[in-house]
């Protein structure tokens, strides 16, 4: 199966984040055919282009005039041609004219809407599936239900970064060991094997962090933490051992556990995300390729 994209790529804009994200997850062979931009724009993202994408056409909102030559996507002969709409992006000409000759060519087609707008005139008779994020946008769209599809527009994977920081009381062994077993990551600072650091590096350091942990054991001489006043700073949640050392703990921030499961069950469940985790990109280009193999009847 092959799959030719019209998009924008590799440059600050949302469509473009999209689609990179959906086509560099897809098993199919893919091309994307994507805008010409000049350096000088200010979206432009320096860099090189992966071997599957060839630029081809214009925007004229952005570059004040509208150029593109379809020669490529015909050439390279696709199953499918997948156009991600925004009207803002496209000639409305240009679009009809290149999904009816894709038509004429027997290549099935596909368009995501990525908003409610539309132009007067768009050829939907050549439109064998539309993809909308969310129903309202679907409204629009006066195929049959059966060639309307609702997708998520998709969530870049990342595993959830945990951190520690100080000497002596931490255990950073083992809830290193806690935190990698449920899928996340684990990284601390110590300063004696890695030298001290100003409070401004160690607050940078605690920002990129999507938590703390500050596990210190029982003792019956605890007083106040003043790694916990620094961590506060960093306005993260703050994971701690129910000891005395937390006992003026009074912020939303800081999240107690008596023991190390429990402190395995309340990190599982606060970075729990029903959202996140039913629609990352990984399942979205799956979703994608099954909208490919209804169309062509597979």
């Amino acid at each position: 199966m092959k799959v030719a994209h019209i998009s924008t790529w590799r440059c600050k804009c949302g469509v473009a984040d999209y689609t990179w994200n959906i086509v560099s997850r897809l098993s199919c062979k893919n091309r994307v055919f994507a805008n010409i931009i000049s350096p000088t724009h200010f979206t432009y993202i320096p860099g090189e282009d992966e071997p599957y994408v060839e630029r081809i056409f214009v925007v004229h909102g952005w570059e004040g005039y509208w150029e593109a030559d379809n020669t490529p996507i015909w050439d390279w002969k696709p199953d499918i041609l997948h156009l991600q709409i925004n009207c803002f992006l496209y000639q409305l000409p240009w679009i009809n004219d290149t999904l009816y000759e894709a038509g004429k060519r027997g290549i099935k087609t596909v368009v995501t809407l990525h908003d409610g707008n539309l132009w007067p005139g768009f050829q939907w008779g050549n439109v064998n599936a539309a993809i909308a994020h969310w129903p309202s946008i679907m409204e629009m769209c006066p195929l049959p239900e059966t060639k309307r599809f609702i997708l998520p527009s998709g969530i870049p994977a990342g595993s959830v970064q945990l951190g520690s920081f100080g000497m002596g009381r931490n255990p950073h062994g083992q809830i290193k060991e806690i935190v990698e077993s449920v899928g996340m990551r684990f990284t601390w600072h110590d300063p004696v094997t890695q030298g001290w650091i100003p409070q401004e590096a160690l607050l940078s350091f605690l920002r990129g962090l999507d938590g703390i942990v500050l596990w210190y054991p029982h003792t019956d001489t605890g007083g106040a933490s003043s790694a916990l006043r620094v961590a506060l700073a960093a306005r993260r949640p703050i994971f701690v051992s129910n000891t005395s050392w937390f006992h003026d703990a009074t912020s939303p921030l800081v999240k107690k556990f008596d023991t190390l499961d429990q402190f395995k069950e309340g990190i599982q469940e606060y970075y729990r995300d029903p959202m996140i985790d039913n629609f990352k990109s990984e399942e979205v280009a799956r979703l994608h390729e099954d909208v490919y193999k209804e169309v062509l009847g597979m």
